[in-house]
Order: C-alpha cells, then structure tokens, then sequence
C-alpha cells in the first residue's frame, strides 16, 4: 500500500514539474506573437518596411510610417527588386523603419531633437519666385556651392517657380543657363534632388537635369506649349528653329533620364501623344489609341489642339486639357518623372531612404537667393530713376552756357546705367544688346563734350 501511494506522488510530482517548465511563472508575462513586416527593396538599394495594402501589375501601395506618423506610398513595380511579405522581425540589430530608426522623438512643442551621430545630412535650398528673375545662375551657382562646401549627403532643390508666359518655350534658354552647374554636381557624386512645388514655363526644364525629381501632392510642371506659335516669317527659318528649341529640351530630358516624346508633348500643342503601362514601365504611340487599343490599355494624353479638339477656356486655365501636356503630381510619378510624392521634408526623406535619421544642414543658400532678389529689385528700381534722370537733363533750355554741364551729367547718368546692367546683366541685359545702345550714347556724348571744349579753345585763341 506504501509503494502505490508513494508512486502516486511521485507522478503527481512528475507532472506538475512538466506543466512549470512549459508554463510561465507567476507574474511573467506570456511571450508575444513573433512580429512581421511586408519589406519591399528597391533597385537602388533603399529598403521600405510596413503592410502592404494593395497590388497590381503596375504598383504596390503601402502602409508605412513617416516621423511616426503612419502614411499610405504607392511605388511603382518597375523600381523595385525583391518583395518579401510577412518577414519576421526579430534579432538584436534595430529594425530600419520610419518608426524604429526614429532615434529621438519630437517634443510637445514639436521641436526635433538631435540626430544620431551616423545621421544623413541634407541641404534644404529652396528656389522660390519668378524664374530668370528671381532664380538665376549666378546666385544659384553661388547657393549650391554654399551646399557643396556643407559636404551633404543629398541636396534638396525645392522649387516653386513660374516665368512671364511672353517667354514660353525659350524659357529653356534661360533654364540651360543654370543645368551645367547641376550636371557638374552629379558627376562629382553628389546626389542632387529636385522636389516640385510648382515649375511653370523656363522653369519645367530644370528639374529634368537630375534624375531623382519628386513632387509635391499639390506640384505641377508645364506652361510651355507655345512652340506652334513660333514664328518669325520664313516657314523654312521656323521649322528649323523649332527643331533646334526642340532638340536643346530634349537633350536636357535625356541626360537626365526622361523620355523625349514627353518634352515635344509639353512644348508644342501639335503633337499627338498616347501611352500604356506595361511592368511598370509607360509605352509611348505619337497617335491617338484606336479603339481596340483603348481596351488594351492604351490612355490618350495630348491631341493636336485643332478644330473640335482644342480644349476650352476653362479647361486651359485650370490646366485640364490636353492640348499639351501638364504633369501634376499622380501624371508625373506614372510616367516616371517623379519617382514619388512627399508633403513634408520628413515625407520626402523617407522616400529617398534615410528614414528619419537626417539632420538639415544650416546653409546661406536661402539667404543667397534672397539678397540676389532684393539687389536685383533694388537695381532695375534704379535703373529707371537713372532713365528719368536723363530724359529731364537739359530739357526746357536752350541755354548754350550750360551745355557742357548738361552734357557731363548726362555722361555720369549713362555711365551708372550701364555698371547696373553690367552688374546684373544676366537678368537686366542677357543680350547685352542694351549696354551696347548706352555705349553708343556715352560716345556721342563724349563727342558733343569734345566738339564744345575744341569750340571754347578755338574762341581763347581769338
């Protein structure tokens, strides 16, 4: 009777000794589920970690988080290299999100605390006002060199601009004037991106010389459809004009990445231009889709802008038509011109793979565009008391006596006109054609002084 007893504790024993060992102890929490991600990697190496939401042949759309607040990306299939769903998130080594590579976090206030040490360093310069006035090359030369000089892993050209649209298409002159500065920089290895608030007239082309352009949700290009209008009375002179304004955007596309047939689309209302996607990647037909071809996919961009064709009023004020073509942000990112849209700096740095590990490097760009304006306002204002000035000097007085002294402050007067088109002459004179109008009055002036200095000696020696 002993012995059974005895063996009967002995398998109670047994028993609760298994259920501890495979029970936690009192007070221990139970161990979580193992955690996963939906980790999406992209051909240039950037990593991205959240849910994904949606697929299709042409995108996926994510759920990630930027600067800790969750946002919904969609990428296009044609940029990525491996997706892996439901990869668990384990191991020592911190998890590279939005979310966990936040090292520090924002105050109530908002204010952002400081980086960690192996932080991202980013120059934010943003080019702001009226293009070719305003933005120019040689305070941007002078701003990006600012930016270089900061050794920055990424330069941020945010840009809103527009340009009077007398300048149209041959607003390109004035963008290839500031594009070798940004070729230059990206063959030195310097990551250059641009972010599009707004890039109207001469100021679309700019972008398309770096091949990383992202937009803003609200950013547009275009304004620049005037090449059918381009006319200076010889049809052989204008069509070989137009070829050449042609081949200059284009070339500037190309180097930059961008498919030509989309810079002939924007800049002149005759071209008729369709596409497709196909893994991610647009096709391009300079036609308009049949209907077989619209059930294929096939999507009707830009017609020729004649007859019934040509849009209204009001859909060319709201840049609805498609007489030419405007990209907004959605456009933009499916023809691969924008390789994403980002609201905020923090959006955009997630997108370009540094997560929320950057800091922004305090720089005098800003301040360089800004003096530039100033100046510049500053200038053309004097320019035109200095025209005042001149046509009121000897006006109403026939009197010979002061003729000398009239003629000298007319000389001062030229002379001040031309060092401020000398100085800013880039915005005031590109052409240089009117220096060389005061040039020719300063030297008629100088001769009407020589005339009555030889008349004075000629009257002493009397």
């Amino acid at each position: 009777m002993f012995s059974q007893r005895f063996l009967t504790l002995c398998a109670a024993a047994t028993t609760c000794l298994a259920l501890s060992m495979s029970a936690p102890l009192l007070g221990e929490p139970a161990p979580a589920a193992e955690e996963t991600r939906d980790v999406v990697t992209f051909r240039n190496g950037r990593v991205v970690e959240g849910e994904i939401l949606e697929t299709s042949d042409r995108t996926i759309k994510m759920r990630v988080v930027v600067a800790g607040i969750a946002t919904v990306t969609t990428y296009d299939r044609s940029e990525i290299l491996l997706i892996e769903e439901d990869k668990p998130v384990g191991g020592s080594a911190p998890v590279k999100t939005a979310a966990s590579d936040k090292k520090s976090s924002a105050s109530s206030s908002g204010t952002r605390t400081e980086a960690r040490e192996d932080a991202a360093r980013v120059y934010l310069l943003t080019l702001d006002g009226q293009f070719g006035w305003d933005i120019s090359n040689g305070p941007l030369t002078q701003a990006l060199k600012d930016a270089t000089d900061s050794k920055p892993d990424v330069i941020v050209i945010k840009l809103d601009a527009t340009q009077d649209e007398r300048f149209g298409f041959d607003g390109l002159f004035v963008a290839e004037s500031m594009t070798p500065t940004i070729e230059q920089l990206l063959a030195n290895g310097q990551r250059v991106v641009f972010w599009v608030e707004r890039a109207t007239v001469g100021a679309a082309f700019l972008p398309l010389s770096s091949p990383e352009i992202y937009f803003t949700p609200t950013g547009r290009m275009g304004g620049i459809g005037t090449l059918q209008d381009f006319n200076i009375g010889d049809k052989r002179v204008n069509e070989k004009q137009i070829s050449l304004r042609l081949g200059h955007a284009e070339g500037i596309a190309i180097a930059g990445g961008y498919a030509p047939e989309l810079v002939r689309a924007m800049g002149h209302m005759d071209t008729w231009l369709s596409v497709r996607i196909r893994g991610g990647k647009p096709e391009y037909m300079l036609r308009a889709p049949t209907p077989e071809e619209v059930a294929d996919g096939w999507i009707l961009l830009t017609d020729d802008g004649k007859g019934s064709n040509k849009d209204t009023m009001a859909d060319a004020v709201r840049e609805r038509g498609n007489d030419v073509l405007n990209l907004d942000a959605d456009w933009a990112q499916r023809l691969l011109v924008s390789k994403g849209t980002a609201a905020t700096i923090e959006d955009l740095m997630f997108l370009l793979g540094y997560g929320s590990n950057f800091t922004k490097v305090e720089g005098r760009g800003d301040k360089i565009m800004d003096d530039w304006s100033t100046r510049l306002g500053q200038a053309r204002d004097n320019f035109r008391r200095l025209n005042e000035r001149l046509g009121e000097i000897g006006a109403g007085t026939n009197n010979a006596r002061d003729a000398k002294r009239d003629l000298g402050e007319r000389m001062k007067t030229l002379r001040e006109m031309r060092g401020l088109l000398s100085i800013y002459s880039e915005v005031l004179d590109p052409s240089g054609d009117r220096r060389s109008e005061i040039d020719i009055q300063i030297e008629q002036t100088r001769m009407q002084l020589q005339q009555i200095n030889e008349q004075e000696r000629q009257q002493q020696r009397r």
